[in-house]
């Protein structure tokens, strides 16, 4: 029985991506068509203590420029991780947690920084 593990993988879009070929969401023009810019910090987890959008959001064609605070405003929560656990009781497990059986850490992130970088 060929069970296809340890042999290479027969990749169908590989040919149409690598002779130009492929299409990519930049290669998309719509109308009203907006586009997402990030921005990121130069600086290694620095501490945020404040965020001036003013001249972002009066820049022209500018449809939302969006925070940390807007996000929470919104009722939003963070995006949750974990160290590959399955179930909630899979943070008990040695593997999984701590030896004295607290659960492993598990912070939930925000898609938007609030305090740190």
């Amino acid at each position: 029985m060929d069970t296809g593990i340890g042999q290479p993988l027969r990749r169908r879009e590989d040919l149409r991506l690598v002779s130009g070929e492929g299409r990519y969401s930049d290669d998309f023009s719509l109308p009203n068509q907006a586009y997402g810019v990030v921005v990121r910090s130069p600086h290694a987890h620095a501490r945020v203590t404040r965020i001036d959008v003013a001249d972002a959001r009066r820049a022209p064609g500018v449809v939302a420029v969006l925070t940390a605070a807007d996000y929470a405003a919104d009722g939003l929560k963070g995006i949750p991780h974990n160290a590959m656990a399955v179930k909630p009781e899979d943070f008990t497990k040695p593997c999984f947690g701590y030896p004295d059986g607290r659960p492993a850490y598990d912070r939930p992130h925000l898609p938007l920084v609030a305090d740190t970088v």
